[in-house]
């Protein structure tokens, strides 16, 4: 007998064996992605059964994009607009819900047309545009949309208490575990933008166990969050934001909607150590307000239940801001000229536009609220790298070489579970099979 020869044999049988299974079991060499949008980020599509008083130029009974469709928003009526897009607060319940007669839904779940582009028919509007650019940028690296790169949409007028119950959390733990058993049990890469970095966030330390969070997600990337709030959200409540005339639509206007909305004062700065007693953030010529005079600040506002509201999501998130439990990248925009403090001339308070006095920031949120995340370094295990990319703004940060280019090195470079580079064990298959001739 040729001992050599068979143990040679049963060598590279072994190899042979092993290396197959490899390439059996390999998992993807990316991390899939799943896009949490932000603040009026998700289409919202709307029927109206009823009749509501000034809505003249719409169809009854059938399906409409609502948010957005900057042609027909345009030619609506404002007021009929603002009726069919707002909530009503039943202060009893504490529960939200459409005008009587509205219906509303988020089109695109599990998908990123409807995140790529707020208004589909005018791509070239300035408010359309939103995660195309980042989207066609990862579809170039080798992602296929609707299977390694989707995204999970939802109606940004509410806060995570009413998400729960309308199963958003369910539905987002749903796609992820699919992701996840599709790709070869990659663990899954969460992407959010502005609001949906704390809506996140809110389901990773609240609806999600340990033990699945690190099986299923590897790592969180935030965009452009505010942890503390931001004195934009103030704007909204007090004299309405059309984003500088982005949308066409009257600010007072569409500030009765703003403040229906239950994420609206929840994204007002926090009575906190960041924002302090000694931060005015709003100023008129008969008071100074800080994060502490809400209620009062409410009640000059004239903004019926708003203090009610405040209180039922003030400490949702960010009155402790847990660490995620997971490996994090926190990233932002940095020296941007970006609002502080609104303060409001004699007479014009709160129905005209204020001046604004600025900080540093990403444009919309201060850079003290943007980088409060930083605090999670000494609170988890798991790494978190935060990163400023200074000039680059609020929106920006979704279409920046740079900052999409950093993503990609997280998401591609990582090493998952039985994730090696596929040559290897092919061609230890192959150098076996020689073996064995």
């Amino acid at each position: 007998i040729n001992y050599w020869t068979m143990e040679r044999g049963v060598f590279a049988t072994f190899l042979f064996a092993t290396a197959c299974w490899m390439v059996g079991n390999t998992a993807s060499s990316r991390s899939p992605l799943l896009i949490v949008p932000g603040f009026e980020g998700s289409q919202i599509e709307a029927r109206v059964n009823e009749t509501i008083p000034g809505c003249k130029d719409i169809v009854y009974g059938e399906w409409f994009r609502l948010w957005v469709d900057f042609g027909t928003l345009t030619k609506m009526d404002q007021d009929c607009f603002v009726e069919i897009l707002r909530l009503h607060f039943d202060k009893n319940t504490e529960k939200y819900f459409n005008t009587p007669g509205v219906e509303t839904r988020v089109p695109g779940f599990g998908n990123t047309t409807t995140i790529e582009y707020n208004d589909p028919q005018n791509k070239d509007h300035p408010g359309s545009s939103y995660f195309h650019t980042f989207v066609e940028y990862f579809v170039k690296a080798g992602y296929k949309q609707g299977l390694d790169i989707r995204a999970a949409p939802y109606d940004w007028r509410y806060s995570p208490i009413s998400l729960t119950e309308m199963g958003y959390f369910d539905a987002l733990y749903d796609i992820i575990e699919d992701m996840y058993q599709k790709s070869g049990k990659t663990p899954v890469t969460l992407v959010a933008h502005s609001l949906g970095a704390p809506i996140s966030l809110y389901f990773l330390t609240t609806y999600s166990e340990s033990k699945w969070k690190a099986e299923r997600i590897h790592q969180f990337i935030s965009i452009s969050s505010a942890w503390a709030g931001t004195p934009t959200a103030l704007l909204r409540l007090a004299s309405g934001s059309n984003r500088q005339g982005i949308y066409p639509i009257d600010s007072t206007v569409f500030r009765i909607a703003q403040r229906s909305f239950q994420n609206a004062a929840w994204t007002a700065p926090l009575a906190s150590n960041v924002f302090t007693r000694e931060d005015i953030l709003l100023s008129q010529p008969n008071m100074n307000y800080t994060a502490y005079d809400y209620e009062k600040l409410f009640a000059d506002l004239n903004y019926t239940f708003g203090w009610e509201m405040y209180l039922q999501v003030r400490d949702v998130v960010f009155g402790e801001l847990l660490p995620p439990g997971v490996q994090t990248a926190c990233f932002y925009g940095s020296n941007v000229s970006t609002v502080k403090k609104l303060v409001y001339a004699q007479g014009t308070f709160p129905d005209s536009m204020p001046t604004q006095e600025s900080g540093d920031g990403d444009g919309r949120v201060p850079l003290k609220s943007l980088e409060l995340c930083t605090q999670w370094k000494k609170q988890q295990s798991q790494n978190v790298t935060v990163k400023a990319f200074p000039g680059v703004t609020h929106y920006s940060a979704l279409e920046e070489e740079e900052v999409l280019g950093t993503i990609e090195k997280l998401v591609l470079s990582s090493s998952f579970s039985y994730s090696l580079p596929l040559f290897l064990p092919v061609t230890t298959c192959f150098l076996n099979f020689l073996l064995v001739l």
